[in-house]
């Protein structure tokens, strides 16, 4: 049954029976809600079927990786040393594509003032980078502790001071 001009909802309504219909309320909204309400279910079902498959799949590639360490080292890449004994290897961070103030962030997250406390830094497969800091020379440890000793005595001198009258002269 076809007919011109009319649209398609209302040829429909006109073949449906009218019993379905209750007061107050359409038929096409009573299908529509149940129709709504299938979908929903499949969406939700579609849902955890994908979620499922792709949870199943990446535990089946890890372990595979895991038993096949060439294969893995192929895929995942190798450790790659942007900073080496205390200097920029920029070829490598271009290489990476990372600049030397994304770097400079990345060491003071990781407690460094700036790069010249860096010793050495590589970029892991994972993509983490770990930082090795510079170990103090004998000549700085010795340094330090004669500032320490310094301290010291100045605090000691102020002390000695604040608890005596000023000398007369």
């Amino acid at each position: 049954m076809l007919s011109c001009g009319q649209p398609q909802a209302l040829r429909e309504a006109r073949t449906r029976p009218t019993q379905s219909v209750r007061p107050g309320r359409p038929a096409d909204a009573l299908e529509y809600g149940a129709e709504r309400h299938h979908r929903r279910r499949h969406s939700v079902l579609g849902g955890i079927i994908g979620a499922t498959s792709l949870l199943a799949t990446n535990y089946l590639v890890v372990r595979f990786l895991y038993d096949h360490r060439k294969l893995d080292q192929l895929v995942e890449g190798k450790a790659n040393v942007l900073v080496e004994t205390g200097k920029v290897r920029t070829q490598n961070l271009k290489k990476e594509l990372i600049t030397v103030s994304q770097l400079e962030a990345a060491a003071r997250k990781q407690g460094f003032d700036s790069l010249s406390e860096v010793e050495r830094c590589v970029l892991e497969p994972g993509g983490t980078l770990t930082f090795l800091g510079k170990k103090p020379t004998g000549e700085d440890v010795r340094h330090r502790n004669w500032f320490g000793k310094l301290d010291r005595l100045t605090q000691e001198i102020a002390l000695f001071r604040g608890s005596q009258p000023p000398a007369r002269a």
